[in-house]
C-alpha cells in the first residue's frame, strides 16, 4: 500500500511528472514533534525520471502554527521555499551528501516523509515571536512585572581593562 508521501516510481514512464502532496499537523506528530499546533503546506514536486536517476524540484508553500516564545499564543509562520533532491539507483555508499539520495536497485518506492519533515523543520525560525502589539497583553504585563533591571555594575576586577 502506498502511503501519503511515497512515490512508486518503477511503473512511471521516463520524463517529467508533476506530483502534489499536502503536509499537515499529522506529519509532525508522526515524527515526534508535538510543538506544531497546525500546519497546511502544499508540496509540489516536479519529478524528471531518467534511466539511472530522478531529479526532483520541490516547492513548499503554506503556513505552520507554533506557540509564540513570548506569550505562548498561536503564531502563524508563512513558508515559501524551493528545494531539490537527486535520487540515484545503485549501491548505497557510506558517504552522505545533502540533496542526494541513493536507492538500492531492489527498491521501487521512494518514501519522502522524513525528507519533507526535515525540510519543513529547517524552515522554522529559531525565535518564534509575535510583534509585541500582537502578543497577549496579560502575559506581557506579567513579564514586565517580573523583569529584573540590570544595574550595570561592573565587577571591579574588570575595571582595569577599560584603561587598556
Amino acid at each position: 500500500m502506498i502511503k501519503q508521501f511515497q512515490i512508486q516510481f518503477e511503473p512511471m514512464n521516463l520524463g517529467s511528472h508533476h506530483l502534489e502532496f499536502q503536509a499537515d499537523q499529522d506529519l509532525f506528530k508522526r515524527m515526534g514533534n508535538d510543538e506544531v499546533l497546525s500546519a497546511d503546506v502544499v508540496i509540489d514536486v516536479d519529478l524528471n525520471k531518467s534511466a539511472n536517476m530522478m531529479d526532483l524540484r520541490i516547492t513548499y508553500e503554506g503556513q505552520i502554527e507554533l506557540p509564540c516564545d513570548r506569550c505562548n499564543e498561536g503564531l502563524y509562520i508563512p513558508l515559501k521555499e524551493k528545494g531539490k533532491l537527486i535520487v540515484k539507483y545503485g549501491q548505497v555508499e557510506h558517504e552522505e551528501i545533502d540533496d542526494l539520495l541513493i536507492l538500492d536497485d531492489s527498491e521501487h518506492i521512494l518514501d519522502l516523509e522524513a525528507y519533507f519533515y526535515e525540510s519543513l523543520s529547517l524552515m522554522i525560525p529559531q525565535r518564534k515571536v509575535h510583534d509585541e502589539a500582537d502578543c497577549d497583553p496579560d502575559v506581557l504585563k506579567v513579564l514586565r512585572d517580573l523583569k529584573v533591571e540590570n544595574e550595570n555594575k561592573i565587577d571591579p576586577r574588570w575595571e582595569g581593562l577599560k584603561e587598556i
